[in-house]
């Protein structure tokens, strides 16, 4: 057995450079949930070494002690805006050790909507119709195509539902100043794209072919799939879905085998196509017609005990409350031959 790195940002400690727009630590781990990985860690025989920040791994790097470790497990979402999230994977790809979690080219891809979306369409994965717009590129905005609508607007870049806009907008004028007033906050990209009605669908995918779990949720209000302008934005996963408004549930509570299968078979396609590993996720939207459309891929998912989807899989599917959690590492050290 062997000694683990585990990296992190805290929440709680969580320090902007100045230029964030918005809650800057709402996507790092809490305190409970470092020591729940670092108690699951050492349940299987290894030793854990917590890293509390991006900024200490850096350092740590340059003295060369990660060369004491046998591998690392990375939750860290480093600091700053923009390409936050492959801080902590370039530092470890750079130490030259194994680590649990996604590289940084993978990384840096599914937390840019835009370029995911183009290449997923090119491997026959559906896509909302959309338009990406920067500060340089807002003089788009005003010649959208009226297929676009009725649309949502999301920053780029951003994941954790930050930023997304809780409208859908089905006029070219009201669109327009939606637009313009996010890329004040995020003037890296905003993309706008056409809603679609229908059932929300989040994958959470454990471990790596050909040994890899796929578990599919729909989301649901009074035990019935959302539909009708339903938005899965900030306000609704940080306080609604605390008063339980909102719920994820097992995809087979509502729909049949083949509707189950066809998105598990999308899931994989994903996974084969972006080089996902470990641990991610992927949502989906299915309209009315059990057309199945890709909105964005999450590299990193919450991996909190309280997080409501992980609560469901590790109820319904693992009989365990830490079952997800443990499978992800479990899996991940077998990769990393540890």
């Amino acid at each position: 057995m062997g000694t683990i790195g585990l990296v992190f940002d805290l929440g709680s400690s969580y320090q902007s450079r100045g230029n964030f727009n918005h809650d800057p630590g709402v996507e790092c781990l809490e305190e409970a949930c470092v020591a729940l990985l670092s108690e699951l860690i050492e349940s299987m025989g290894h030793r854990c070494v917590g890293i509390p920040s991006t900024q200490q791994l850096a350092a740590l790097a340059s003295a060369k002690i990660p060369n004491l470790l046998d591998g690392f497990v990375n939750y860290g979402t480093g600091y700053d805006q923009g390409h936050r999230y492959v801080h902590t994977a370039v530092l470890l790809e750079m130490i030259g050790a194994p680590y649990a979690g996604n590289d940084p080219m993978v990384m840096g891809l599914c937390r840019d909507k835009q370029k995911t979306r183009n290449l997923m369409e090119r491997a026959g994965v559906l896509v909302p119709a959309g338009l990406f717009v920067t500060e340089q590129t807002r003089h788009l905005i005003p010649e959208i195509s009226e297929k676009i609508l009725p649309a949502l607007i999301k920053p780029n870049n951003e994941g954790g539902s930050l930023g997304v806009v809780g409208e859908i907008f089905h006029t070219k004028s009201a669109l327009k100043i939606a637009a313009n007033r996010l890329l004040e906050v995020f003037p890296e990209g905003v993309l706008i794209e056409r809603y679609i009605p229908g059932p929300e669908i989040t994958v959470t995918l454990i471990g790596n072919e050909p040994d890899i779990q796929i578990f599919p949720l729909v989301m649901t209000a009074q035990s019935q799939p959302v539909g009708e302008d339903f938005i899965y934005d900030y306000d609704t996963k940080m306080n609604n879905l605390n008063a339980v408004t909102y719920m994820w549930e097992p995809m087979e509570f509502h729909f049949d085998n083949r509707m189950v299968e066809l998105v598990r078979s999308a899931s994989s396609m994903v996974t084969k196509t972006l080089g996902l590993r470990d641990f991610f996720r992927i949502d989906f939207r299915l309209n009315a017609h059990g057309i199945l459309y890709l909105l964005e891929c999450n590299s990193q998912p919450a991996i909190e005990t309280g997080n409501t989807y992980l609560e469901i899989i590790n109820n319904h599917y693992f009989e365990s409350p830490h079952g997800a959690q443990k499978a992800f590492l479990q899996k991940a050290f077998m990769r990393m031959g540890i």
